[in-house]
């Protein structure tokens, strides 16, 4: 097991394992501040590493992007292996893998981004109100949309980025923060989410 070091927020589980012959990287838990590093951590300790696993629901947006860099930046292939899932900010991770794969039986969800659960902006809105009572409501629709706005330029610009379909937008963005739209297996190759079999 990768262990955090202390003081460390971190919330992915890291363990390096052998399978038939290969040492594989699993990730499992959900993505946050931090994890990206830790990830690019465990991988400099473990040495060679052929493949990283996912099993993740999701977590942090930007420390999904964030994982997906270090993956394209160290030429890393990933897989979401049999019985697994990688959801929301997962796929992000997965996307950024230079080679990818899912295995028959596992699945790939996307969903809209949510901000509720962002202490900076929760914090900027509560001032808002605090400062302004109701008059203050445009004010913080305002901020959520500038927030939610910026959040999908980012999925997008890193999509561009790692050469994917900027079509996986419209199930990303259609699908709402407490539903998954999991990908058929045609969407993950249209989309670009795969690229081996």
């Amino acid at each position: 097991v990768m262990g955090a070091a202390a003081g460390e927020a971190r919330a992915l589980d890291l363990r390096v394992n052998e399978r038939g012959g290969l040492r594989i990287l699993t990730v499992e838990g959900e993505f946050r501040r931090g994890d990206s590093q830790a990830l690019a951590n465990a991988i400099a300790r473990a040495g060679r590493i052929e493949e990283v696993w996912f099993n993740s629901p999701g977590g942090s947006l930007m420390e999904g992007i964030e994982t997906g860099r270090v993956l394209r930046r160290l030429g890393m292939a990933a897989r979401v292996p049999e019985r697994a899932a990688c959801a929301s900010a997962c796929d992000s991770a997965l996307i950024g893998a230079v080679a990818r794969s899912v295995d028959p039986g596992a699945k790939v969800g996307v969903q809209m981004h949510s901000l509720a659960m962002n202490p900076e902006l929760r914090a900027e809105i509560a001032a808002v109100i605090r400062r302004s009572g109701e008059a203050g409501l445009i004010e913080a629709m305002q901020l959520m949309e500038q927030a939610s706005a910026y959040a999908a330029a980012q999925q997008a610009r890193y999509l561009v980025e790692m050469r994917a379909s900027l079509e996986l937008m419209t199930p990303t963005v259609g699908t709402g923060h407490f539903d998954i739209h999991w990908l058929s297996r045609d969407e993950m190759v249209r989309y670009n989410v795969v690229n081996v079999k």
